[in-house]
């Protein structure tokens, strides 16, 4: 029978030494690499690095998720997602929605609408300032006796000057009749013995010059503005012409829609308003407000609609 013979102390020393580095390979790292980095060089590795193996069991995948866990710990901020083009659109869409909604409600929609129409209106003429309502320049340059008088309509005994007239218009003193007191205005400067209504409500100056007179012409001047009104009238009216225009004028907080008249007299224009009683009131023009437009018509050259004006004039 044979028995185990331990074997001395050196042996074991001499079979489990280290071997040198002649005799074994090694591997303590790769040369250049850095903590934190991944997938060895080059870094990071691209998909096409990957094998099939690899792909097929989502190395890629995971891959990618760690690194963008890395760097948001890295940056110390999240990346924001963008908003996708659906998104914005509904963000519009709302947008638009809502501020329709306060425009409709505020009352200001149906004004920009009208001068919306008004401007389509004007470009498919092919005009800059007329629309479909509004005469040609030459109708403005006509040179026309006044306004033919009828048997009834009572005559002044002369014509009375800007100053006599806006003082006899508007005897009730009403303030809702300024379109009224700007046609009667006129119509006694050109020796007609008239006053205005009390009271006319609602309606607009086109509406009321086209009661009036027969064949109307109206010019609309957008975005107004005092030297425009004063170079418009001017230029396309004659010496001794009256008429009568309206505009929204800023008083304080307030906006207001008036009509006033006026005239040409010896190279120089006048504005008047025979509701106040006012000879002078060319200050309402550096008032104007740059939204809206402003009508003018000339009407020293018209025929006078005597059963239209009754609505607006007295003693006809």
């Amino acid at each position: 029978m044979n028995h185990y013979v331990k074997p001395p102390p050196g042996d074991y020393f001499l079979r489990y030494a280290k071997p040198s580095p002649q005799q074994c390979l090694a591997h303590h790292g790769i040369l250049g690499q850095r903590w934190g980095k991944r997938n060895g060089p080059p870094y990071p590795l691209a998909t096409k690095d990957h094998s099939a193996s690899e792909k097929k069991a989502g190395w890629q995948k995971s891959l990618d998720k760690i690194g963008k866990s890395e760097d948001n710990q890295n940056s110390g901020k999240v990346k924001k997602k963008e908003p996708t083009s659906e998104q914005e659109k509904a963000v519009t869409t709302a947008l638009a929605t809502y501020g329709k909604f306060e425009l409709k409600r505020s009352g200001k929609l149906t004004q920009l609408v009208e001068v919306g129409k008004r401007q389509l209106n004007q470009l498919l003429a092919g005009k800059s300032i007329e629309n479909r309502n509004v005469g040609a320049f030459s109708d403005f340059d006509a040179k026309a006796d006044r306004p033919i008088a009828t048997n009834e309509f009572k005559s002044l005994n002369h014509k009375e000057t800007i100053r006599e007239a806006v003082t006899k218009v508007n005897p009730s003193k009403s303030r809702t009749n300024c379109r009224a007191c700007s046609i009667a205005s006129v119509l006694r400067t050109l020796g007609m013995d008239v006053e205005a209504i009390g009271s006319v409500q609602g309606g607009t100056l086109r509406e009321a010059v086209e009661d009036c007179f027969k064949g109307a012409k109206v010019a609309e001047i957008y975005s107004p503005t005092k030297d425009r009104i004063m170079n418009f009238i001017l230029k396309r009216c004659g010496e001794g012409s009256s008429g009568v225009m309206s505009a929204r004028y800023q008083q304080g907080s307030r906006v207001m829609e008036h009509a006033i008249s006026w005239a040409i007299k010896d190279g120089t224009l006048s504005f008047f308003d025979g509701q106040k009683g006012l000879a002078d009131c060319s200050g309402y023009l550096d008032l104007l407000t740059s939204d809206g437009s402003s009508e003018i018509v000339r009407i020293d050259n018209l025929e006078l609609d005597v059963d239209g004006a009754k609505k607006y004039i007295k003693n006809c």
